[in-house]
């Protein structure tokens, strides 16, 4: 059984990106990061490295297992993306958050739930001070959907941005609903 205390966070880095590459190529990742997996390691730096640089709004970290790196999270403010303007109402201090568990090993343990709750707590409603937060699995993502809601996100609206994305399972959770 793995143990939720040896959960911790690091600021993510340049030299975690050929991390992050392998992770996109994993089979349980590229299911749901399907564009991503396309990539080869330069376009990953390319397209991650003005955000590990500080130079985009996006603040990345890794998921750390006693300090082995096994996954990815990262926050930003919703008004600085105006991907769901016109969907649903956007709050100040509105959050949202990716995140991806790219070491096998750690999948389908019930780790997700509480990566969020902590991450949640410690950095975005505490590092970052955001009143709520929005996450965004694809609608067949059943197993991201559970941990959500075990993390205490709930359904706000389903949502497709276009016709060639899938659709969206918006979720939201505020501030005062993590413990």
């Amino acid at each position: 059984m793995l143990d939720p205390a040896r959960i911790g966070f690091r600021p993510f880095d340049i030299a975690d990106l050929r991390l992050l590459h392998g992770w996109f190529a994993q089979g349980h990742v590229s299911k749901w990061y399907r564009d991503e997996a396309k990539l080869s390691y330069d376009e990953v730096v390319a397209g991650y490295a003005p955000a590990v640089m500080g130079h985009e709004p996006i603040h990345i970290w890794v998921i750390t297992y006693d300090d082995r790196p096994i996954g990815q999270i990262q926050t930003y403010s919703i008004n600085d993306f105006q991907t769901y303007l016109g969907y649903i109402d956007v709050d100040d201090g509105m959050a949202g958050v990716d995140l991806l568990i790219g070491e096998p090993d750690y999948v389908h343990k019930g780790l997700g739930s509480t990566i969020l709750r902590h991450f949640l707590r410690d950095i975005v409603f505490g590092m970052y001070q955001a009143k709520s937060c929005l996450i965004d699995p694809e609608v067949g993502n059943a197993a991201a959907i559970r941990s959500y809601e075990k993390a205490g996100f709930r359904h706000v609206k389903t949502v497709q941005l276009s016709v060639k994305d899938s659709p969206m399972y918006l979720m939201r959770i505020d501030k005062a609903d993590v413990k």
